[in-house]
Order: structure tokens, then C-alpha cells, then sequence
């Protein structure tokens, strides 16, 4: 997996999942020296006591080129928190934290819970989060937009199907 947020093939690890990190691989990476040393990643298992199947291994990896100027260490700790899906989701909607628990996004989340739902935009195209329009991938190759209004609600772009970005009906 990369923190670059690709959803196609990918493993779906619902926000707020308890984990146990296994490895941390720093790399000798140097954000100021985009061409300098290894990429480093995060190896980690889903904890027993979680309610998401647990046993497999995972790694994240960290791609230097897609995270100029930004620190693995940032990455990973906004990455792997200390809060469960409740004091994640404190204070969204139903929709949102419905949408949450789905790994989708829906018309009418705020950037809050855009990126708990979906993690952040890679910060080679998005570098700032106060942006109205967030560049995402779908896929190695394929990309999305994803817009916010004025009051901070996103809006849906007719990008359906690729970025899971979906009018969604509660179950």
C-alpha cells in the first residue's frame, strides 16, 4: 500500500482500527533532496481485539516523489493515531460517519471527515488543505477532484465509480 491513498486494490482498513506496528524502515530519505536515499515504510498487522479481520501483514510504503517537502514521521504519525472511530467521528453526521465506516465519500462531508474517510491528498497536488479542490487517485493511473463549496461541504464531481465518491444511501 502506498500513503498516496490509491483505493484500487488496496486493502479497506476502516478509521479507527486498532493496529499493532510491527516495522519502521526510516530509509535515509532527506525531504530537501527530492533524488536522496531510500523510501521508507510502516509494517504493521490489525490487532486481535479489532473488529476487522487481523493476521495479515501490511506495509505502507512512502513514496518520495509523490510527498515533496513533506516528513515521513508527519506522514505516518497523521497516518497511525491514538483515537478510536468514535472520537474520530466526534461531532459528524450520521452520513458522514456512515460514510466513514464505508471508505466513501458523499455529498456534504466536510474536509474533516473527507480525510478521515479518505485519508489526505497527496501533497504534490494538494498542497494545502485549505484548498476548495483536493487532486486524489483512484488508481495508479487514474485521478480525482474533489471539490468543496463555500460553506466547506464537498461536492460530488460525477466521478463515481473510480474514486468511490458516491451518493450514498444509509443502510
Amino acid at each position: 500500500m502506498a500513503f498516496i491513498n490509491h483505493k484500487y486494490r488496496t486493502p479497506f482498513i476502516p478509521a479507527g482500527t486498532k493496529v499493532v506496528i510491527k516495522d519502521v524502515e526510516q530509509g535515509d530519505y532527506d525531504p530537501l533532496k527530492p533524488n536522496s536515499g531510500s523510501e521508507p515504510s510502516v509494517t504493521f498487522m490489525i490487532a486481535e481485539d479489532s473488529a476487522v479481520d487481523y493476521g495479515e501483514k501490511h506495509t505502507l510504503q512512502f513514496h518520495k516523489k509523490y510527498q515533496r517537502g513533506t516528513k515521513f514521521l508527519d506522514v505516518a504519525e497523521r497516518t497511525f493515531g491514538t483515537k478510536n472511530f468514535e472520537q474520530l467521528t466526534e461531532g459528524f453526521s450520521d452520513a458522514e460517519k456512515w460514510a466513514i465506516r464505508k471508505g466513501v465519500l458523499v455529498s456534504g462531508m466536510s474536509k474533516e471527515a473527507v480525510v478521515v474517510s479518505y485519508g489526505y491528498p497527496p501533497s504534490h497536488r494538494t498542497p494545502s488543505l485549505s484548498a476548495d479542490t483536493w487532486n486524489y487517485w483512484a488508481s495508479r493511473m487514474g485521478r480525482f477532484l474533489v471539490t468543496f463549496d463555500s460553506s466547506g461541504k464537498a461536492v460530488l464531481n460525477g466521478h463515481t465509480v473510480h474514486s468511490q465518491f458516491v451518493y450514498a444511501k444509509q443502510d
